[in-house]
């Protein structure tokens, strides 16, 4: 009896779920609440799946740092690179993106640096090394990219990358410009006339586009249609100002005033022949002087002005032509100087040939005339 009671008393006080009284019923899943209090022993099981997740978000993010870290120091070269082009520290730009290039030699973006910073460094060619290989979007590396080609005078590739301008801007004055100075190089003076006329057409380059046209003309030698040309931009243009026009002045005037020589509108000549004499220092305005004025028979002017543009450039041949063609009448000895001085610059020129071979006969040395004439007739 007395062990009996013992055990009835122990089942009273022992703590029995009681699921009528639970919202949950009998059979449904343990609470969260009850999952927290677990079996009795150990961690909790919602601690310990707390704390699993603790580790797995902190196990990503040392991994996401881990790579986005060594992913920056990789790249910083080539953020140092571009900031040392901001800081116009060309040549240090050039050095990162080379050490860079030596980890990834197919770097595009290293390979653009290098060709930004080697072309504000004068090194052309090295900037094309890398600008050809690399497929340009900013105008400014097409430009760029250009200018170093005309530089070392490869009008062909130029001319190719000035043409890709203009297929992406058909309008991009500054390019048309180029394009019909590379054409003129290349004497394709048809191509370079419909550029022109293209040009000329746009706001802004009304005066450039008809000036180049001027020139155009002039170097074919269609001097009547040049003159009309040069009129219509001095209209346009009237001080001919180079941020208007992109072409310096005396250039325009010289050319203006050897066309109006031509014409025969010689005192008009002189007067845009003077403009560029006092603008520039190039031998051709002079050298139209002195055609003007041995044209207006002052020939003691006329040589001052031949011996002017032969001060400005000794090489200049037409001066030194005309020296020893004034010097034919009246002094042999002289233009016999003039034109050995010709002849030491171009040994085939003719027509110093020609005058050495009149001075010889003025001078009665007809075996030296008779030589030189023989030798030209071999030729």
């Amino acid at each position: 009896m007395g062990e009996s009671q013992a055990q009835a008393d122990r089942s009273q006080t022992e703590v029995v779920p009681d699921y009528a009284a639970s919202s949950e019923g009998p059979g449904t899943r343990p609470t969260a609440a009850r999952m927290e209090r677990g079996s009795g022993s150990g961690w909790p099981v919602l601690t310990v799946l707390k704390l699993l997740a603790i580790v797995l978000v902190l196990g990503a993010l040392i991994a996401a740092a881990v790579y986005f870290g060594a992913h920056y120091w990789v790249a910083d070269p080539l953020r140092q690179a571009r900031e040392a082009l901001d800081r116009k520290e060309f040549r240090q730009a050039a050095q990162l993106a080379e050490e860079y290039l030596k980890k990834d030699p197919n770097s595009h973006e290293a390979m653009l640096l290098a060709a930004r910073a080697y072309v504000r460094m004068g090194r052309f060619a090295e900037a094309e090394a890398y600008f050809s290989q690399v497929p340009l979007e900013e105008k400014d590396d097409f430009y760029a990219r250009a200018a170093g080609l005309v530089h070392r005078k490869l009008w062909a590739e130029a001319g190719m990358v000035y043409a890709e301008i203009l297929q992406r801007w058909p309008d991009e004055g500054r390019a048309l410009d180029q394009l019909i100075r590379i054409r003129l190089q290349q004497e394709r003076h048809e191509e370079a006339m419909k550029l022109a006329q293209r040009l000329r057409l746009l706001p802004g380059w009304e005066a450039t586009g008809t000036l180049l046209l001027a020139l155009l003309e002039f170097q074919r030698e269609q001097f009547v249609e040049a003159a009309q040309h040069f009129e219509e931009a001095l209209k346009l243009a009237p001080d001919l100002d180079q941020e208007k026009t992109h072409i310096e002045p005396d250039v325009i005037y010289q050319a203006y005033a050897e066309t109006l020589y031509q014409l025969g509108d010689i005192d008009r000549a002189i007067e845009y022949a003077m403009k560029a004499r006092d603008l520039g220092n190039k031998p051709d305005s002079c050298y139209i002087l002195g055609l003007c004025y041995d044209n207006k028979g002052d020939t003691e002017r006329s040589r001052q002005f031949f011996e002017e543009a032969i001060a400005r450039d000794p090489r200049h041949l037409r001066s030194l032509l005309k020296l020893g063609q004034l010097a034919l009448r009246d002094s042999p000895e002289e233009a016999v100087r003039w034109f050995e001085r010709v002849r030491e610059i171009a040994p085939n020129n003719d027509a110093a040939r020609q005058g050495l071979i009149a001075a010889y006969r003025l001078l009665g040395q007809e075996e030296k005339a008779r030589e030189l004439s023989q030798a030209t007739s071999g030729r």
